[in-house]
């Protein structure tokens, strides 16, 4: 009887010795992604300014300026610390929009992005929130809650992915026209 216990007893410590390892740097990981998680530090907003274009009396000039996201790329463990192979190679940043004003419905977009955000770094990428030409004289003095999810790949290859929710993008309204 004291050897079968021993036995269930020593069976046990075994699987504690091997699974204890994976769980001990305290990460969630499904073990499908990469070394590292893409994070999304901040992101520097600007409105969307309009005016009365002096040349062409009541008509408007709009200028979209490009949008700042800072990325940090987080180790899941030491060892990604310094590993080139750990870099992320950004994508392409996906755009939905939700109107204050629900009459106004404006197609999700996608974005090229550039640049690596180094493994244990940090990137700011710049882009803009919105094509100029999707800008339509509906959404003058409106704004709309973006939800920006950005696309990437390590160098090791593995997809890597973020999602951002609240950024508000305003449209001036056109004084004068």
């Amino acid at each position: 009887m004291r050897a079968r216990y021993g036995s269930l007893i020593a069976v046990a410590a075994l699987c504690v010795a091997v699974i204890a390892p994976g769980c001990s740097d305290g990460t969630v990981d499904d073990g499908n992604t990469g070394d590292v998680v893409l994070e999304v530090a901040s992101v520097t907003t600007t409105p969307i300014t309009t005016a009365e274009d002096p040349n062409n009396p009541g008509s408007c000039t709009i200028t979209v300026t490009d949008w700042t996201t800072q990325l940090n790329n987080k180790p899941k463990n030491g060892s990604a610390i310094v590993s080139p192979w750990n870099d992320v190679l950004m994508k392409t940043v996906d755009i939905t929009y939700v109107w204050d004003d629900p009459s106004i419905v404006t197609p999700p977009v996608t974005m090229n992005l550039n640049g690596t955000v180094p493994a244990n770094g940090s990137l700011g990428v710049k882009f803009p929130p919105i094509f100029l030409g999707d800008v339509t004289p509906a959404m003058l003095g409106h704004s709309a809650n973006l939800t920006m999810t950005f696309h990437g790949t390590a160098v090791s290859g593995e997809d890597v992915t973020t999602t951002a929710f609240g950024a508000v993008m305003s449209v001036n309204a056109c004084i004068g026209s």
